[in-house]
């Protein structure tokens, strides 16, 4: 029987980093269950190859901190909800003129809704014809609580 040779070996690929000779033979010998090392040659032959793990985790740390450099920056976090500005107005606004001039395809949207009674203020007067038409139509608690809203208002004006 021919002896066993690795398949690194019939490719013809060669070990990287040099080795002293004694190391060498430990080091080529293919499996360890064949008994033909003492207990200390195994104990070596272990320690190169936790040495060898070492050295190529640090690379691949190394490596990877190199590469944090190029690495895009954190996405930005959330706020609170208290200090978020309030959602982009074109999609409440065109609610508005939709209720009005499309009906049809119009479908009602609870956000829009709390958005369009909690800024009502702030609406410019380009659209308070399709708020009057929209809050005319509207019904429920959320009537109910504006009705109330709206007559603090007043009655603090007429303490004025």
């Amino acid at each position: 029987m021919s002896e066993h040779v690795p398949a690194w070996k019939r490719l013809g690929l060669k070990v990287k980093q040099t080795i002293d000779d004694e190391d060498n033979q430990i080091l080529n010998i293919t499996h360890l269950d064949s008994g033909k090392l003492t207990s200390k040659q195994a104990k070596k032959v272990k320690k190169r190859q936790l040495e060898q793990q070492d050295k190529e985790q640090s690379e691949i740390k190394k490596q990877k901190t190199d590469s944090d450099a190029t690495k895009k920056p954190p996405k930005r976090k959330k706020l609170p909800k208290g200090e978020r500005p309030p959602p982009p107005e074109k999609d409440q606004l065109a609610y508005l003129k939709q209720f009005q001039l499309d009906r049809p395809n119009w479908k009602f949207s609870k956000q829009k809704q709390n958005w369009i009674l909690r800024n009502i203020k702030n609406i410019s007067d380009d659209y308070e014809e399709y708020l009057l038409n929209y809050l005319n139509d509207l019904k429920g608690g959320s009537r109910d609580r504006l009705v109330s809203e709206m007559e603090q208002v007043i009655n603090l004006w007429n303490e004025r």
